[in-house]
């Protein structure tokens, strides 16, 4: 009996991890959306998931890629120059902060940060050269042409965005370029400030709504195919220096 309505299947973990049930039902699925609450090994869990992307005749839908959207589209807005692209490209300091409470696990918590900072080297182009956990923090570094860039993923504690969502993204280049982009005061906006030696932009603010509530949200999740970034994203992440995180 074929149904003649959409059906959606909803995990709560690593579909790769589910051997019995999902085998039996994606084939009549039109997609799997999947939801983990955290994820141990980074490098086998993206092996996986490549590995599992090939053998599905449905669309595969990731929340924790969902719910960066909006990040993305902050970020391709602005560095929307060739000029912000080769600063950023030359940064001697990137950091990324996300929302995570004292009493929780970074693990549980940091899934958003890493897919992000991910799917920016996917973009740029950057080399993975190590991984390391800090003082609760998360420190990668990365080549890129003939320079090392160090990213760091730090947790904030605030009460005003979801456990894991991004709360800013700051970056400094070698020729001292700022690039600041985070939440003030809510979590329905962001402020961008940049600077050089030279001058300081007037900030400006982009609001969140159009991206990760409503419409947007919903074509992401329910409607657009498969993204090729997200691909992108996870071969970033299956570099062996993720499988130790």
């Amino acid at each position: 009996i074929q149904p003649d309505m959409p059906i959606y299947i909803l995990l709560g973990h690593d579909p790769v991890q589910d051997k019995i049930i999902l085998p039996q039902l994606e084939k009549y699925a039109t997609r799997i959306l999947f939801d983990p609450e955290s994820i141990e090994n980074f490098g086998c869990f993206s092996k996986g998931i490549i590995e599992f992307l090939n053998q599905l005749r449905c669309n595969l839908i990731d929340m924790n890629w969902a719910r960066t959207k909006a990040w993305r589209e902050i970020l391709a807005r602005a560095f929307n120059s060739q000029e912000d692209i080769n600063q950023l490209n030359q940064s001697k300091m990137i950091q990324i902060s996300y929302a995570s409470p004292p009493n929780m696990k970074k693990e549980h918590t940091d899934i958003q940060a890493i897919y992000l900072q991910a799917w920016l080297a996917s973009k740029l182009k950057w080399n993975v050269i190590s991984v390391e956990r800090e003082e609760g923090c998360l420190r990668i570094s990365y080549k890129y042409d003939h320079t090392a860039l160090t990213l760091s993923l730090v947790p904030k504690d605030t009460e005003i965005l979801e456990p894991g969502a991004i709360f800013s993204f700051e970056a400094m280049s070698q020729s001292d370029y700022h690039y600041l982009i985070s939440h003030e005061s809510d979590n329905k906006h962001v402020k961008v400030h940049a600077s050089n030696p030279e001058r300081c932009e007037m900030p400006y603010t982009i609001f969140l709504n159009n991206f990760q509530n409503g419409p947007a949200l919903v074509n992401e999740l329910f409607y657009q195919a498969s993204s090729k970034d997200y691909l992108a994203m996870l071969q970033q992440l299956v570099h062996a220096v993720w499988e130790q995180t």
